[in-house]
């Protein structure tokens, strides 16, 4: 039995030490829906329902005053009714730059719109003030690339605003938009906090697979001598 231990415990070894680093190459991306309609539980009247548009943060790289990140907003089909986006917000943690912004319209290609004095803060119902608002109009899906953070997390991009009305919300809000079902229709706004996460994803790097298969023919090695004999 010592013949076939040793190269387990060889195995056992590698997967401790690479343990975390094989899955830690490629952050998790963090979604959730905006869920909160406008003032809170008071909103009677044109009210958008609950997870018309879902939220995605993806950090790309991370490094102090390196990090890049992207936010996309996506319009969903809710009880067989498209929403398309007039407006979004978003509150992004500690400084930051915008590389781009690129909104897909119903009906048409995806277009670079970014200008400098486009985006500026904006502060919707009295939901806290959100880093970024930008009118969209008829957008099925929004996003925006983010450079020169210190973020290392996908979950710490963004930030729940402050200053909102505690008469109509309990928290601040990571993001929000107003959401329409046709060109020219009734604004509704629906606001979001990453409490409500719905899902991530860890995707192990190349050099983490090969490891991982570098491993198993170790394994097999052993075992075929083991008992070849």
């Amino acid at each position: 039995m010592l013949g076939l231990r040793l190269p387990l415990l060889g195995v056992a070894g590698l997967m401790l030490t690479m343990g975390s680093s094989a899955f830690a190459d490629i952050p998790p991306i963090t979604t959730f829906y905006l869920t909160v309609p406008e003032n809170g539980s008071s909103c009677t009247t044109n009210c958008a329902p609950a997870d018309t548009v879902l939220v995605s943060v993806d950090l790309l790289t991370n490094g102090v005053g390196t990090s890049t990140a992207t936010i996309t907003f996506t319009g969903e089909t809710v009880a067989a009714i498209p929403y398309m986006m007039y407006s979004v917000e978003f509150n992004v943690d500690g400084t930051f730059g915008i590389s781009s912004d690129t909104i897909t319209q119903a009906g048409g290609s995806p277009v670079t719109t970014l200008s400098p004095g486009g985006l500026s803060a904006n502060s919707p119902d009295q939901s806290g003030s959100f880093s970024i608002g930008d009118t969209v109009h008829d957008a099925t899906s929004v996003e925006f690339t983010l450079d020169d953070g210190t973020w290392t997390t996908s979950a710490g991009v963004l930030a729940a605003t402050t200053g909102y009305s505690t008469t109509y919300y309990s928290q601040g809000f990571d993001a929000a938009a107003q959401v329409i079902t046709s060109n020219g229709g009734t604004k509704m706004l629906t606001l979001g906090f990453e409490g409500t996460t719905t899902g991530s994803s860890t995707v192990p790097e190349p050099t983490s697979i090969l490891l991982f298969g570098s491993i198993a023919l170790f394994v097999a090695g052993g075992l075929r001598r083991k008992f070849g004999r």
